[in-house]
């Protein structure tokens, strides 16, 4: 019996290692070559991605937040069964250890990790980023407002001046994959997905971290901090969903949820991807130019002030936590590791992606 086991953990071993290298080749490819990695993220990546995600789909819950639990516990579980019964071996809990980071490995490069090298949004939707002017940046601005505008009688407000979401996590879900995939039609690069985003249960907790979201490669989830308030909560399932569809820079991903949003034909996730644009054009015009700033501010909509204010009464309980410090070190260099040389200060590089589109094609396509 004995033998047969250390067998299948020599044979394990092994293919693990096989992985583990084709993994590396193609990553030194896709790095590269963009048309390579262009192919591979919308061939066997978006295969793995959607198998992955229809298999965890079946579960209601995250199973990549259970797994962050439940793993560590089992893993000395069972070395102190393995220590108990005289079987318990350093060597064997290396070569498991190692089996268990070859394949994460695989399936992070497989999964996520090649489409940061895949060609850029823009190109694939066949606009060019620009340079623009401080005028065209008001302009693109007022028109985010202006569009925004067009929901507001449509939104439902609460005392606080928060917006009320109308549906459930369900409805919420259905509406976001209705929009991707009528924004897939006209974009092909965006992988096909029909499993649902997946709230995380420790949504308080990690609160703190000022993390909304993240997309787990591992189990090809798109996992949801439904902590904050609702508007943001629709438009990070929608980011999300955009990283597990393919679109791995956050800018990138910021600008396909917003499309997606606009897609679904849907009148809150249009209000909630609208305010949140607006409020990346403010932090833009309030770093670039404080008067355009002041000018905006003073020509919103008191209904959208007070949403702001709403979000940011909300914040501050969270807003100075030693975790968001720790988490934003954490992910900034994760990004910047991945090629994009800003870290965090991507997600804002929406802005530019929006003008752009704008500029060109003189409106927004839904």
């Amino acid at each position: 019996m004995n033998k047969r086991i250390n067998a299948d953990y020599r044979t394990f071993f092994k293919v693990s290692i096989l992985l583990f290298a084709y993994s590396i080749i193609v990553l030194v490819i896709c790095i590269f070559s963009r048309q390579f990695s262009e192919m591979y993220c919308r061939t066997f990546s978006a295969g793995m991605r959607n198998i992955l995600s229809a298999i965890t789909g079946i579960f209601n819950f995250s199973v990549a937040e259970m797994l962050l639990f439940v793993l560590p516990i089992g893993f000395v579980v069972f070395e102190i069964y393995l220590t108990v019964r005289k079987r318990f071996s350093f060597k064997k809990m290396f070569v498991t250890l190692l089996t268990a980071v070859f394949i994460a490995f695989f399936l992070f490069v497989n999964t996520f990790g090649v489409c940061y090298f895949r060609k850029p949004v823009e190109e694939n939707m066949g606009f060019d980023i620009k340079e623009f002017s401080d005028s065209e940046l008001m302009d693109s601005a007022l028109f985010i407002k202006q569009r925004l505008e067009n929901f507001l009688d449509g939104t439902v407000f609460l005392e606080d001046g928060s917006s009320k979401n109308p549906y459930n996590w369900s409805e919420l879900n259905s509406k976001l994959i209705k929009g991707f995939d009528r924004l897939k039609k006209d974009y092909p690069f965006i992988s096909y997905i029909s499993s649902p985003a997946k709230k995380i249960y420790m949504s308080p907790v990690m609160t703190y971290t000022h993390i909304s979201g993240i997309f787990m490669p591992f189990t090809a989830e798109a996992n949801v901090n439904t902590n904050y308030p609702e508007y943001v909560v629709a438009f990070s399932t929608a980011h999300e969903m955009a990283h597990q569809r393919g679109v791995a820079g956050e800018d990138e991903a910021n600008f396909i949820a917003f499309l997606a949003c606009l897609s679904s034909g849907d009148s809150y996730l249009s209000y909630s991807a609208l305010l949140s644009m607006y409020d990346y054009y403010l932090d833009e015009a309030y770093k670039t130019d404080k008067e355009m700033y002041i000018e905006l501010l003073s020509v919103t909509d008191k209904r959208v002030l007070g949403e702001m204010y709403a979000y940011s009464v909300f914040f501050d309980k969270y807003r100075d936590s030693a975790a968001s410090r720790v988490a934003d070190v954490v992910n900034d260099s994760y990004i910047k590791t991945m090629g994009d040389k800003v870290g965090v200060e991507s997600y804002g590089r929406v802005v530019e992606l929006c003008t752009s589109y704008l500029i060109e094609k003189e409106a927004l396509p839904y």
